[in-house]
């Protein structure tokens, strides 16, 4: 979560004066992302590094994208990026 925070690369939703880019709950994690295209590569080398580390793997059938107010090529833009992920589980 905090390399996930700390990365400039990775864009999260403005709320007020903060970006927030992921909310935690037990083993859940929600993320907030501005900027799919831009953000999803560097997002997925991070929980990569942390699932060599760690041992734990985005449980790609039960993951899901919600997305929120994009246009129509920013969240094919995402899915593509997704798939592709999920392929290489």
């Amino acid at each position: 979560a905090r390399a996930i925070r700390q990365e400039k690369k990775i864009k999260g939703i403005q709320i007020g004066n903060e970006e927030v880019k992921l909310a935690l709950f037990a083993d859940d994690m929600i993320l907030y992302i501005e900027n799919p295209k831009g953000s999803t590569e560097k997002l997925l080398e991070i929980i990569n590094n942390y699932s060599k580390v760690a041992g734990y793997k985005i449980n790609g059938p039960q993951s899901i994208l919600l997305p929120a107010l994009w246009e129509a090529k920013k969240q094919l833009a995402l899915h593509s990026a997704l798939t592709a992920y999920r392929e290489h589980l």
